[in-house]
């Protein structure tokens, strides 16, 4: 039987789950946009049953496509796990996220009943997705069995080529978050026998993995925004130091799990698109001594903010050290003891006070004026490399996700890279920040600061939710390639 023609859809971190806040508070979703997902899985559904003897269609989800990190557990003194390894809680998490997100597993249900394909990748979020308990439970409510389309899960740190097209999440790329798949396997391995892992066998998160659960997550209670603002060091970090004299007190100990950004960099590849292992690259290297505050924080910003406001937020940070007699460890008890402290979204300083760390904070994020995250032409050296290695193999398009930045650039020899971004929520700062008049622009960092003060994050998001659609001919040839956006009322291409 010839091979039909196929029409490729790719959308990526979808971060469903999370408990839900009440309005006006956020909660701990960063996806408040699933009725629009839902309609688009909905609309290719409606599409694969009008094209079906003509072409076939695919949907490729390109990880993180649930948030296992942002999902609370039973213990209400850790509630947050880097990584559920008991598969019956790991699958209770599951049922959570999918009783809460219900809409979204019926669109891909129906997608699959009416003959669409649908491919499911691992990111660094959502590794439980792989744990054989969890996978089952998929399939069943997707009623894969029964269905006229193929579900195909690709959970062993594979790329998926369709033709001369290459997918992959590309967290791979990222020494934090690389996956220990060796290891991951092997729990795997033994929870399909329905047998206890042993001892040394288990999986060891990613260092962003642990990041998540014991720095960020912790902060998130009383400030949103940490995880939905980009830049995120140059950003998320000043603004942070400038509002919070708790956080800015324990630099050194959120350097300790900072600074394995910096050890996982030996894990980060040396040679475009190779691991430094070649099957076991999430290894985190040995710790090594802390840097005390002033060191962390400008290890933290070195070379991304100029030297002047640097030593503006060090001196900020200085003489707020924590009271001795009231150690904070890494654990949950770091976001309880920022969490006394008290936050200055809430309480203000004396006014010259006040003022003072707001005139540093505008100081430091008036230098990302020419920042280009949110440039869909322009992508960092560390994605484009490993990209161009890869189209170097053959590949005529090249497509990833994880950064939640959406990307569309050509790449040499006539090939291109796409990312995705994503479907959750992004926070922008404003542009009124970079005003040439330096009162306008001090006004709107007071306007965005009150806004935060007062949970107002409607604003400053930015939500663009992007799909690449690819278009392969019978030979296996990628004829079309593009990013596009979707909205209701518009088409699929």
């Amino acid at each position: 039987m010839p091979v039909r023609p196929l029409v490729l859809y790719v959308i990526s971190d979808l971060h469903l789950g999370g408990r839900v806040g009440v309005p006006p508070a956020r909660g701990f979703r960063i996806n408040t946009h699933v009725p629009l997902l839902s309609e688009f899985i909905h609309r290719l559904a409606v599409r694969a049953a009008d094209t079906r003897a003509a072409s076939r269609l695919e949907l490729v989800i390109n990880g993180d496509i649930v948030d296992f990190l942002a999902q609370e557990g039973p213990q209400p003194d850790q509630p947050w796990r880097a990584f559920i390894e008991d598969p019956a809680e790991a699958l209770q998490a599951y049922v959570e996220i999918r009783d809460q997100e219900r809409p979204f597993f019926d669109a891909l249900r129906e997608l699959l009943h009416q003959g669409g394909d649908l491919t499911l990748l691992l990111g660094n979020h959502d590794v439980e997705l792989s744990l054989p308990a969890v996978r089952a439970r998929i399939e069943a409510d997707l009623g894969a069995a029964d269905s006229r389309g193929r579900l195909r899960w690709i959970v062993d740190g594979q790329a998926h080529a369709v033709g001369d097209v290459l997918i992959e999440h590309g967290n791979r790329y990222d020494g934090f978050n690389v996956i220990d798949h060796d290891r991951l396997r092997r729990v795997r391995s033994a929870q399909s026998r329905r047998q206890r892992v042993p001892d040394g066998d288990g999986f060891e998160p990613p260092p962003g993995s642990r990041l998540v659960q014991q720095v960020m997550n912790p902060i998130k209670r009383d400030y949103p925004f940490v995880d939905l603002l980009k830049p995120e060091t140059e950003a998320v970090v000043p603004l942070l130091i400038a509002l919070e004299p708790g956080l800015a007190a324990d630099i050194e100990r959120l350097w300790t799990l900072w600074r394995l950004k910096a050890e996982a960099g030996r894990q980060q590849p040396t040679e475009p698109a190779q691991p430094v292992h070649a099957g076991q690259i999430g290894i985190t290297p040995p710790a090594t001594a802390a840097a005390g505050p002033q060191d962390a924080l400008a290890q933290m910003l070195a070379g991304r903010l100029p030297g002047a406001q640097l030593a503006a937020l060090q001196q900020l940070a200085q003489g707020a050290a924590m009271p001795a007699q009231s150690p904070i460890g890494l654990g949950d008890g770091l976001g309880n003891a920022w969490r006394r402290v008290g936050s200055l979204l809430r309480e203000r300083f004396d006014a010259a006070t006040w003022d003072r760390r707001l005139q540093v904070l505008l100081d430091a994020l008036r230098t990302l004026q020419h920042d280009t995250s949110f440039d869909p032409a322009v992508e960092q050296p560390a994605w484009l490399r490993p990209a161009q290695a890869l189209a170097d193999g053959g590949f005529r398009v090249v497509v990833f996700g994880h950064t939640h930045l959406a990307k569309q650039v050509p790449l040499a020899g006539g090939a291109v890279y796409l990312n995705t971004g994503t479907w959750a929520d992004l926070m922008k700062l404003p542009a009124g920040l970079f005003a040439a008049d330096r009162a306008h622009a001090r006004a709107a960092l007071d306007r965005f600061v009150d806004d935060l003060r007062g949970g107002r994050h409607d604003d400053h998001l930015a939500f663009d939710p992007r799909f690449a659609r690819c278009a392969i001919d019978e030979a296996g040839r990628c004829t079309d390639a593009r990013l596009c956006r979707f909205d209701a009322g518009a088409g699929l291409d």
